[in-house]
């Protein structure tokens, strides 16, 4: 069957996309501002500019200046939607194979090299425009349109994926315009604001390219693998007319034909040429030249110039440089950029704003463009030679006050006078004067409007010369002289055309034997092309014959042509064909064809294609449609022929599929079966009916064609029937009870005149329906087990359509809940203190709505939704006691058993009862040690067992371990102080066990190389003399100690006293130093070296002088100085003391020496863990004397001995050194540093802490978070009021102890500290979020319960009432309520309110009358306000602790049709009480007293509810009353009325 169908190429419909309106937004919140600052109008982009720029994008400021801005980052635009709904969304990666990549950016001067990344002139990148690309190859067949958007950088990368045509064939993109490839290709892109920009130039003006199949040399074109490289898209500023010309003064002056003319053309690029891009090749002819046997004359064009006037150009050179932000010693000067320029104009807009177009334009004129293309623009010239020069001046004064008199004036024409030649022209010759144009500040733009590409060098909307500052790049070809500018090309071309071929009803690219193909062409130039006309060509795809050449037909106004049809249906096509269109534009005088302009494919399908139906689907629902058949595209009526009967076959491995081109319309989802071909559409719930979805499908055979067909979706109608959905709920009723199903809900409610009736009753005899509501009522029958029965309604329209609902219900046995329910729980046992959670398991099936409860006396304390029983055992129970309880458990039917639960206590372990814990030890290596037993309060009990955890605890040898849990043993030798740990494993008397641990620190003993200073003063001696050196620095040598020298040393020492003799060479010169150094090696098998030297003097007499320095004592954290003394001969002039090279000052000291003086200077370090151990300093001094002296270079040795406590008293004779009460000795066998009174940091002095029984190795003893110092002074605690030691400062803690107060919470963890273990100080520890607590007081708030019980339970242990409901927390834990939750049982009354008022904060509803006690108190649930149970209460209010506040033998919640939610503790309305609403205040009474009564129907509440017969005479009594009182009130006010109307006349 012949017909319409969706195409089978790539061009697929998109769908009902969305149209997305383009939004322009800031790139730098600042320009935002900037923005609206300026008021700029039109399309408004934002540019990333400095806020000093001016604007942030073209455009009027609030002053009414036009202004450009500067420093540009880049334009922003964003949500440009595709202008063709089957583009396929493409990116790639700019290094991408199969890919064409390029920059869009705005171009400020310069030629088409100029690129983003160009230092002179940077443009601006364009992010966010969107970039389309198609590929052509050899045989015509031609790509879908691919797109993507630019890039922050202004750069795109498209991906150009393999298409396949219905031939089967599938093409890949080479990028390859040889043979045989033969590729061609157009990039374009959406122009995102033509009320500011212009496109300049793009590749082939977005048409096919190249030109020839060969690689075209274009600049910002670069072919590679598979790949387009730097495809760049330029675009200028729209010409500002109003704002760059004088338009009120223009001028059309007769051209002269000499100088002072803009000359040049404007046409129609209609070919565009191979080569380099830009207004020069390098070749004699720019790339846009008029080729006059293709392209067209732009005729009837008014093309205007104006140059600058000599006032505003002594304005701008004047003005200092930088104004405009430059460094350049003159206006465009060397260092002059881009930027400059940009200030620059916006400048010279500003001023001529403020001066007037007059003042700062000296001339603006214009001419026409003729039927050659060409236009002549004359000027009538300023005279004098230059703007600041009037030229050579003549001899003659009359002559000089002519020209001084003229100069900078206007001529009265073109032809008066002469123009100048030359900057240093006469201003006279042959009696008329020179005048000049100012050609380095001139601006040349068209009348064109927005709508097409212009070639222009003005694309920035400033005064700019050809020659001077834009032709540093452009290079533009032109006869350029003094007072000219000639040969101006400016090329115009369409801001692209849309030329696309469909069916004539909007199926793009395809049809079937018979159709005709229609072309669409847009976008064609309809303002001064009179000289351009079009033609439209038919080509066979695969053999390139032209099958049809339509007629040369100018544009419509609207940039159109009509569309040349191709007529299928006479072409004897056999198999899938191909045709090619091509637009071409055409020289009306010539008749030559240009470039084509647009290209594009149609392809007639010969072949079977599926057959679907039209498919209904609803709004929110699913449809599907299946393949009917197969159709043959070549008849006239539809066929359904089987797959199986096709020649050729389906492709054997999924032959259906769903374009990729396609896009579903929004909300909409779309699938297919690939091996079925089973098309599924869901629409969304808010679809439109009549809304039309039209899925393409593809079907593959096994020769690789393809045909396609689509599947039609209709959104249905909106019927009544598809509109409401009327639904029941379920319900359940015991055996022999009334039946009531409520009326079904609709939203929207279901319309008046809806009718329902009973369809099928299921097995349920007897229902009644009302027919208006949809409610049905009837009787329960017997049941030997609960039944579920499901009756149909029938539910009719308005409109007449129907439907059908059904409801379920369940006839329950009647056997009460309580008879066939078994709820128990087992027994447990708990320790005292503890609390324990006894969950209900015998049963787990009980009814929804069960609740659980206990009497308010009750030990134990129930979940009254759960059912689990929660059991908080004394801390002083006996373990023994059975504590013993009864749960009720309520049924939703009102049955009711007791459960007994029980918790026996039990004792507690041993090993939860005691704390036993060992006190660290440190020893020296090679002494015995005793651990004292573990300490536990309360003491362990006799029979307490302990061992090693650790068969043999390493590294610490054997050791004895005692019965109490002592242990001792000898300390290895170690090289540094080693801690080791021992772990003893404790076993109680009850079996329990625990590890418990400590630390034996091992020493390393101090070395006796460590307690003394040997050292030998300097000596001298004349050659041949043998010198005695003794050792004078440490005169206390262990006996034992010894002294060698190297063997071969030229000095001998005694072993044990430790004198170096040194014989002094006989050839030794004056000066010579002899050096050797001394090892001293001490009875503990430790090691010292001391140095010795001897200067050799000179055998005459000479001048001797003898340098010696005295010991000084050196306080810790001070300066201290000694000089020599001289008991020789004086020193002579130049003499100079240094620092021997090979010294080095060790830890904790600073040294330095005045070389005049000799003066040695030491800064000694505070004293503390960097502090100074070298207790005797030794600094090596040189003395050197000038050679002509005599003298011979001495030694000398300046002593400093180390003070650290500052008492006077060098270390070296005072056993306290850090004066911190302890001895020396005893500290180094303790381990602490005897030169820092604080060995750990923590505030305490190593004394201090042996008072309080605290570790002077651990800042923080007890491991608790704050170090010892500030337990001890209670520095870190706020909380002053209490205090761990009676007789110590405010708010200390034991520092013993982590938790003083015992409340189960460290000390630290209560003040929210912790220890730095490098400095050991107490700091603020962020990780620990909880308030501040007392650590000295176990409940900080006072409620009863301790901190670290509420940090368990999350409670605030700074507040006594948590969560403010009125019950502190200890009591709400007694209670069973939460405290983290003022309404425990969600009833809307406070855990408070509740006591207040009497009832159950456990149990929302207290009296089970379905109505939750808040609501009770508050009267919300109740219509009925006049009368209230609590005379002192909000209106309505009932009666909590009643569940008949009014004793008439109705529930409150019945009277009001409410349940309690049982998982939410809320007010519900219950659907299976559909009586009429009553009072649960008010008992009816007598019928005469009318005043009490609800339903004036004589009789109370409760035996109305009890008869059907009443309850309707109650209804219909009401209504009666109702009409009854209205029409009183009626009368009442038509008698007042006539009263008053009476009164009145009278």
């Amino acid at each position: 069957m012949r017909g319409r169908f969706m195409t089978l190429s790539h061009n697929m419909s998109a769908g009902g996309g969305r149209t997305f309106r383009r939004k322009l937004v800031a790139a730098v919140g600042a320009m935002a501002l900037l923005a609206t600052g300026f008021g700029v109008t039109g399309h408004l982009a934002i540019a990333s500019t400095p806020a000093e720029a001016g604007v942030s994008y073209p455009g009027f400021n609030q002053d009414g200046v036009y202004q450009t801005g500067s420093g540009q980052q880049r334009y922003t635009y964003t949500d440009q939607a595709s202008r063709y709904k089957d583009a396929i969304e493409s990116p790639s990666s700019v290094d991408g194979t199969k890919t064409i990549t390029g920059q869009v950016y705005v171009q400020r001067y310069g030629n088409y090299k100029v690129h983003l990344n160009d230092a002179g002139f940077p443009p601006i990148p364009m992010q966010g425009v969107r970039v389309y690309a198609q590929w052509m190859e050899k045989d015509g067949s031609v790509s879908p349109i691919y797109t993507t958007t630019t890039n922050a950088s202004g750069e795109y990368a498209i991906k150009m994926k393999d298409f396949t045509t219905e031939t089967g064939k599938t093409y890949t993109f080479d990028a390859d315009p040889n043979l045989p490839q033969g590729e061609k290709w157009r990039i374009w892109a959406d122009n995102p604001d033509k009320d500011h920009l212009t496109q300049l130039s793009n590749y082939y003006n977005g048409s096919w390219g190249p030109r020839d199949y060969a690689y075209d040399a274009e600049i910002g074109d670069g072919v590679g693998p598979d790949r387009l490289d730097h495809v760049n898209i330029r675009y200028g500023l729209k010409p500002e007319n109003e704002v760059m010309h004088n338009l009120k003064n223009v001028e059309e002056n007769v051209p002269a034909f000499k100088l002072g003319m803009v000359r040049g053309d404007v046409h129609w690029e209609l070919v565009k040429a191979a080569g380099a891009q830009g207004w020069s090749s390098g070749a004699a002819f720019p790339k846009y030249y008029f080729d006059k046997g293709i392209d067209a004359a732009a005729e009837d064009v008014t093309v205007y110039a104006s140059y600058l006037s000599d006032y505003a150009l002594e304005k701008i050179y004047a003005e200092p440089t930088s104004t405009f932000g430059s460094s350049a010693k003159t206006v465009r000067g060397a260092g002059w950029t881009i930027d400059n320029e940009a200030r620059l104009q916006d400048w010279i807009r500003v001023q001529m704003a403020k001066e007037g177009q007059d003042k700062w334009i000296a001339e603006t004129a214009s001419a026409k463009v003729g039927g050659d293309g060409l236009f002549n623009i004359q000027f009538k010239g300023t005279y004098g030679a230059t703007w600041n020069n009037p030229g050579t001046m003549p001899l003659i004064k009359a002559n000089i006050d002519k020209v001084n008199n003229a100069y900078h004036k206007i001529a009265e024409s073109p032809s008066i006078d002469r123009w100048s030649t030359s900057a240093g022209d006469a201003a006279m010759l042959g009696g008329n004067i020179s005048k000049h144009i100012n050609r380095d500040w001139l601006f040349v733009s068209t009348d064109m409007k927005p709508g097409v590409a212009f070639g222009t060098p003005w694309m920035t909307n400033g005064y700019m010369g050809l020659g001077q500052y834009n032709g540093l790049l452009a290079t533009w070809q032109n006869n350029f002289n003094w007072n000219e500018a000639d040969g101006i090309i400016l090329a115009v071309y369409p801001d692209y055309v849309n030329f696309r071929v469909t069916d004539g009803k909007g199926i793009l690219n395809s049809g079937v034997p018979g159709d005709i193909a229609e072309t669409e062409t847009s976008g064609l130039p309809n303002q001064f092309a009179g000289g351009v006309k079009y033609q439209i060509e038919w080509t066979d795809t695969s053999t390139g014959k032209v099958v049809a050449t339509g007629p040369v037909v100018a544009a419509n106004a609207d940039g159109t042509i009509p569309s040349f049809p191709l007529k299928t249906a006479g072409l004897g096509l056999t198999k899938t064909t191909n045709f090619t269109a091509t637009l071409y534009p055409v020289n009306a005088e010539t008749g030559t064809r240009g470039t084509s302009f647009g290209v594009d494919t149609y392809t007639v399908i010969v072949g079977s294609r599926p057959v679907y139906d039209d498919v209904s689907v609803k709004a929110g629902s699913t449809g599907t449609s299946d393949v009917k058949g197969f159709d043959l595209t070549t008849t006239d009526e539809q066929e359904r022929i089987p797959a199986d009967q096709l020649d050729p076959k389906l492709a054997a491995n999924e032959p259906f599929s769903i374009p990729g081109t396609y896009t579903a319309p929004e909300g909409y989802k779309v699938s297919i079966d690939k091996a079925t071909g089973v098309v599924t559409v869901i629409a969304p719930a808010d679809a439109k009916p009549g809304t039309k979805i039209d899925v393409p499908v593809v079907a593959t055979f096994t020769d690789k064609t393809s045909t396609g067909a689509m599947a039609h979706f209709v959104v249905a109608n909106k019927e009544d029937r598809n509109v409401y959905d009327p639904a029941y709920k379920d319900v359940a009723v015991n055996e022999g009870d009334p039946i009531r199903i409520a009326a079904p809900v609709s939203d929207p409610a279901v319309p008046e005149g809806t009718k329902f009736g009973v369809a099928k009753d299921g097995g349920l005899t007897g229902l009644t329906i009302d027919q208006q509501t949809g409610a049905i009522s009837g009787t329960a029958p017997q049941v030997d087990k609960d039944t579920d029965y499901t009756v149909t309604v029938k539910v009719t329209y308005p409109d007449g359509t129907a439907e059908e609902k059904a409801v379920k219900v369940t006839v329950k046995n009647a056997k009460p809940d309580s008879q066939t329910h078994d709820p128990s729980y087992e027994d447990k046992t708990g320790k005292p203190g503890e609390t324990v959670k006894v969950p209900q398991t015998g049963d787990d099936k009980l009814p929804q709505g069960t609740t659980f409860s206990v009497p308010e006396d009750s030990p134990v304390k129930v979940d009254p939704n759960t059912g689990e029983v929660t059991v908080v055992i004394d801390g002083n129970v006996k373990p023994g006691t059975e504590i013993k309880g009864t749960v009720t458990v309520t049924y939703p039917d009102g049955s009711k058993e007791d459960v007994p639960v029980k918790v026996t206590v039990v004792k507690k372990d041993d090993k939860d009862l005691y704390q036993p814990k060992y006190k660290p030890v440190t020893v020296v290596e090679l002494n015995a040690y005793t651990v004292a037993a573990p300490v536990s309060d309360p003491a362990v009990p006799a029979g307490t067992h302990f061992s090693f955890g650790d068969t043999k605890p390493a590294g610490l040898g054997d050791l004895t371990l005692g019965a109490d849990g002592s242990f001792s043993g000898t300390a290895p030798e170690v090289d540094a102080n080693t801690p080791y740990t021992v772990n003893v494993l404790v076993t109680y008397p009850d079996g329990t066990t625990e590890t418990i641990d400590t630390v034996v620190t091992v020493l390393d003993k101090p070395k006796q190389n460590a307690e003394h200073y040997p050292s030998y003063k300097p000596g001298q001696g004349k050659p041949g003399q043998s010198v005695k050196v003794p050792q004078t620095g440490d005169d206390k040598l262990p006996e034992g100690t010894k002294f060698s020298v190297p063997d071969g040393s030229p000095v001998t020492v005694d072993p044990h006293t430790g004198e170096v003799t040194v014989t002094v060479p006989g050839a030794a010169k004056p000066g010579d130093v002899i050096e050797e150094t001394v090892t001293v090696t001490y009875p503990d098998g430790s090691k010292d070296t001391a140095k010795v030297t001897v200067t050799v003097q000179s055998p005459d007499k000479v001048l001797d002088p003898q340098p010696e320095y005295a010991p000084v004592v050196a306080p810790a954290g001070k300066t201290v100085t000694s000089t020599p003394s001289n008991k020789g001969d004086a020193y002579p002039s130049g003499t100079v003391f240094s620092i021997d090279k090979s010294f080095t000052a060790p830890k904790g000291y600073t040294v330095g020496i005045d070389p005049k003086t000799g003066t040695v200077t030491v800064t000694v370090a505070p004293a503390g863990k960097d502090g100074a151990d070298e207790e005797v300093l030794q600094v090596p001094v040189v003395v050197t004397y000038p050679k002509d002296s005599g003298a011979v270079t001495d030694r000398a040795n300046a002593e400093f001995q180390l003070d650290t406590d500052g008492d006077g008293t060098p270390d070296i004779k005072d056993d306290d050194d850090d004066n911190d009460g302890i001895k020396d000795d005893d500290e180094k066998k303790d381990g602490t540093d005897p030169k820092n009174d604080d060995t750990d940091g923590d505030g305490l002095k190593d004394g201090e802490e042996k008072d309080h029984g605290t570790d002077p190795l651990d800042p923080d003893t007890d491991k608790d978070g704050v170090n010892d110092g500030d337990e001890v002074h209670g520095s870190k605690n706020p909380f002053k009021d209490h205090k761990s030691d009676p007789n110590g400062e405010p708010g200390n803690t034991d520092p013993k102890n982590p938790d003083s107060d015992g409340d189960g919470v460290k000390d630290g963890e209560e003040l929210n500290t912790k220890v730095d273990p490098d400095t050991g100080k107490t700091v603020d520890d962020p990780s620990q979020k909880d308030p501040k607590t007392d650590p000295n007081a176990k409940d900080t708030d006072g409620d009863g319960v301790d901190d670290g019980t509420e940090k368990k339970d999350g409670t605030d242990p700074t507040k006594p009432d948590t969560d403010g409901d009125g019950v502190n927390d200890g009591d709400e834990k007694k209670d069973g309520t939460d405290p983290l939750n003022p309404d425990t049982d969600g009833d809307g009354l406070k855990d408070g309110e509740e006591k207040d008022h009497g009832t159950d904060p456990l149990d929302p509803d207290t009296d089970k009358d379905g109505v939750n006690d808040g609501d009770e108190v508050h009267g919300s649930k109740n219509p009925f306000k006049d009368h209230k149970s609590d005379p002192n209460g909000e209106p309505g209010n009932t009666d909590p602790k009643n569940p008949d506040s009014d004793g008439d033998g109705v529930k409150d919640g019945e009277e009001l049709n409410t349940k309690v939610d049982p998982d939410t503790g809320k007010t519900v309305p219950n659907p299976d009480d559909t009586d009429a609403v009553t009072d649960p205040n008010v008992k009816n009474v007598a019928s005469g007293d009318q005043g009490d009564r609800n339903d004036q129907g004589g009789q109370d509440d409760g035996n109305a509810k009890d008869a059907k017969s009443a309850k309707g005479a109650r209804r219909l009594a009401k209504t009666g009353a109702d009409i009854a009182l209205m029409l009183g009130v009626a009368v009442l006010l038509v008698a007042a009325g006539v009263l008053m109307l009476r009164h009145r006349r009278s």
